[in-house]
């Protein structure tokens, strides 16, 4: 897809599939721009986070290396009696390398004559010294923070971080503020930009509800609901219609607790009971 603008500002979105190219004016699609300030596309993640991949994929590509070879380094077998004839450099690398390569002959014992005049010498550097396991765990961090991914969304917890518990609660929070909520805002603008016409702009428009990322568990969310419903914050049925219970009747109306009344009226009966749900309330309370 390639992006320009014609002379009188508007955007052009030229495809090119195998049937030819075809171009599509800017009302036709909605587009979401990438992070950042890059124009009319915004930047691209992996065009600008290429080197921590490429590095990534060295490392793995390393590490399977290593382990297909069980675990035993690189290296050369020198001979120091001279130079090897033809014959003679094949029937070694028979009889010494190859019977010795993979992982499914790893611990297998060879057999070397005595004067044969080879000298094993390493080439590779151990992992421990190439602090490999280190590194892996170091790329997983950094290609989830080019994605703004807390590590513990896939699985990984990062030197210090906590994988349970209130922490957890709070690296949600922050991931929704800091690293979720901008790409949420770009899908919402697109979506107001391009698929709702300008005339209706002023009474519609798109949102995410990420209550569902937020949601507690049972004690904390009967905690808000109560604190909710008894200070008129909602109707009991909104709150049923989140936990997906069909509503009650005369659960469509405010209550607020009236339970707090001034010291001097303590123990007193109240003149006026409120009405139970669903009874009509009296005109001259």
């Amino acid at each position: 897809m390639q992006v320009d603008r014609r002379e009188d500002g508007s955007l052009r979105y030229r495809y090119s599939d195998p049937s030819g190219a075809i171009e599509y004016d800017e009302g036709e699609l909605m587009h979401v721009r990438g992070f950042g300030v890059g124009g009319d596309l915004g930047l691209s993640v992996l065009a600008h986070a290429r080197q921590t991949i490429s590095s990534t994929i060295a490392t793995d590509e390393a590490a399977a290396r290593t382990f297909a070879n069980g675990m035993r380094p690189g290296g050369f077998f020198t001979y120091e009696k001279g130079s090897l004839a033809p014959e003679q450099r094949e029937q070694a690398r028979k009889a010494l390398i190859e019977p010795m390569q993979g992982v499914e002959n790893a611990g297998r014992i060879g057999l070397l004559e005595a004067g044969g005049g080879f000298k094993w010498q390493e080439v590779v550097i151990p992992p421990a010294d190439a602090e490999l396991l280190a590194s892996r765990r170091w790329h997983v961090e950094e290609v989830a923070r080019w994605f703004g991914i807390p590590p513990i969304l896939i699985g990984h917890a990062s030197e210090g971080q906590t994988m349970w518990g209130s922490g957890v609660e709070q690296i949600m929070l922050g991931w929704l503020t800091l690293g979720l909520r901008p790409y949420l805002t770009r899908i919402e603008q697109a979506v107001k930009r391009s698929l709702i016409a300008p005339a209706e702009r002023a009474t519609l428009y798109a949102e995410f509800a990420v209550e569902g990322l937020l949601r507690a568990d049972s004690a904390g969310r009967a905690e808000f609901a109560s604190k909710m419903i008894q200070n008129a914050g909602m109707t009991p049925n909104e709150w049923r219609a989140k936990e997906n219970m069909p509503p009650i009747e005369g659960g469509d109306q405010l209550f607020i607790n009236s339970t707090l009344v001034p010291l001097a009226m303590a123990g007193q009966r109240p003149s006026r009971v409120q009405p139970a749900p669903g009874e009509p309330i009296p005109e001259d309370v």
